[in-house]
């Protein structure tokens, strides 16, 4: 079949004759990337400054019409100056959505549903969104790519690059493209895994304060119809891989706030293992093919296939070798694939600081706002709960950090989705509420000065309380000569009451 290649860097347009090498790769939760090798002669040779950072596209066309298989930025490019000629240039080249991979960001989308935060990243979402409440999410040294990557994956999507920009997109594009073994079908190579996918897990639910525990979830992917031989044997042999049992675990909870999304995350990962135990690769020369489409594959009327059918295009790589055109691509019969593997969660390295900026708990749980140190005013966390001396039922030490405190937040399992406020700290500007270099004084103090101090001064001990300003005391005190005295004093009424007798006994 005869396709013709079309290559533009900025205003230039490749011949096909100086094209030595050209390789297009597109897969789903990527960027788009492009490589390729020309030579320029003298009379049009190019500089670099003519080629790095322009505009890069690739089209290829057929009998039946033109398609575009990249569009992007040129990344790098190489040129070697070579005797008597011109010039021999490597050029590399990622779809536009690279820009999103360029810096690494600290954000808190606080209180956003999925489809919000896909629109706000610049994507489009392809499919219906998942029911659910808003959540609140962290970007935590991550790509605003990787990101969106992972946070697709959490909800049942795939990325991939689209004519229009990135695609948020649940299973494949509806229009399927045909391979006929022998027209435009090359080479199948299918690969089978057995995978049992039982999956177990533990929630905690604090609201309940209860855990929960999960084993032999299992739910079986949504085919799309390909291989049905191979994905039959797949679900034959589960039963007895691994032993039996559930040789999945999900260990974390990351983002699921209520029980029934912790249980549909435990499903997710099951569908994946046994979702992703049938790929099939192959070659063929049809230019359409691209990732996130479907493909028919059908076999011919000498070979039956064994793996005929509808697949999902995970990857596809267009290449030309200077001669002519192929493409080699991996699909899947699972039809809401997402990924192979669960993207990596980046973990909270350690502790870190932050202000509170509420503590009125509409829930009544003791919860705080607070707001990181990379976060701008107004912007804030959702209610984080603050570890306390002996919480418990109805008792336990109830000291709510005020609004400006300056606060350790530690993270659960390092996630950053769910922080824990650990303790109160003093700063420069938030002074101790005694300075005492011998250590003697121990102090209780509340923000209108409220105060019990216990002091250790040796023959001076004591115990003192008293209100804001002094205005009520209360001192038990070991005198130096000996003589233990409690004094009360007030500097209005000082009244005692009693349902019984009052008795005033002395030596």
């Amino acid at each position: 079949m005869r396709v013709i290649l079309t290559v533009e860097i900025g205003e230039q347009r490749l011949l096909k004759t100086e094209l030595e090498r050209l390789e297009v790769v597109q897969t789903l939760g990527d960027h788009t990337r492009c490589s390729l090798e020309f030579i320029r002669d003298r009379g049009t040779d190019l500089t670099l400054e003519q080629v790095l950072g322009q505009a890069l596209t690739v089209s290829l066309e057929d009998d039946d019409g033109g398609v575009v298989v990249f569009e992007g930025d040129v990344t790098r490019a190489s040129q070697s100056h070579l005797l008597n000629y011109g010039s021999r240039f490597v050029v590399e080249g990622a779809s536009r959505s690279h820009r999103l991979s360029e810096h690494r960001g600290l954000r808190y989308f606080n209180n956003r549903t999925f489809a919000e935060i896909v629109a706000e990243l610049g994507a489009t979402l392809v499919g219906e969104p998942p029911d659910g409440s808003p959540l609140n999410y962290v970007q935590l040294g991550e790509s605003e790519f990787d990101f969106l990557v992972r946070l697709a994956d959490d909800h049942g999507f795939h990325v991939r690059n689209g004519r229009g920009g990135l695609e948020v997109c649940a299973g494949f594009a509806e229009e399927e493209i045909e391979l006929v073994w022998g027209r435009d079908l090359l080479e199948v190579h299918a690969e089978v895994r057995p995978v049992n996918p039982g999956t177990k897990g533990a929630f905690y639910q604090a609201d309940e304060k209860k855990d929960h525990r999960f084993h032999g979830v299992r739910r079986p992917p949504e085919w799309l119809g390909g291989g049905e031989a191979l994905t039959r044997l797949t679900r034959d042999l589960a039963a007895r891989v691994a032993g039996g049992g559930d040789p999945l675990v999900v260990e974390t909870a990351s983002r699921t706030p209520t029980l029934a999304d912790y249980r549909t995350r435990l499903e997710q990962e099951s569908e994946r293992a046994q979702g992703t135990a049938v790929r099939v690769r192959g070659q063929s020369t049809q230019i359409r093919l691209c990732a996130g489409a479907r493909v028919h594959l059908r076999g011919s009327r000498a070979f039956r296939l064994p793996t005929e059918g509808v697949f999902g295009l995970v990857e596809v790589i267009h290449r030309f070798d200077g001669q002519q055109y192929t493409n080699t691509f991996v699909a899947t019969p699972w039809a809401r694939f997402t990924g192979f593997h669960k993207p990596d969660r980046r973990p909270a390295a350690g502790v870190v600081t932050a202000v509170v900026v509420a503590n009125d708990d509409p829930a009544g749980q003791g919860r705080i706002r607070v707001r990181y140190g990379w976060q701008d005013e107004p912007q804030h966390t959702g209610w984080v709960r603050v570890a306390s001396l002996h919480a418990g039922n109805g008792r336990g030490v109830h000291w709510i950090p005020e609004i400006g405190d300056e606060v350790l937040v530690a993270f659960e399992q390092a996630d950053p989705e769910r922080p824990v406020v650990i303790g109160s700290l003093w700063n420069g500007k938030d002074a101790v509420p005694q300075v005492d270099a011998a250590n003697d004084v121990k102090t209780i103090a509340t923000r209108s000065g409220n105060t019990i101090r216990l002091v250790d001064t040796a023959d001076e001990e004591r115990i003192e309380i008293w209100t804001a300003g002094g205005l009520c005391l209360l001192r038990l005190a070991n005198d130096a000569d000996g003589v233990p005295t409690v004094t009360v004093h007030s500097e209005g009424d000082l009244a005692l009451e009693a349902a019984g007798e009052i008795r005033m006994v002395c030596a």
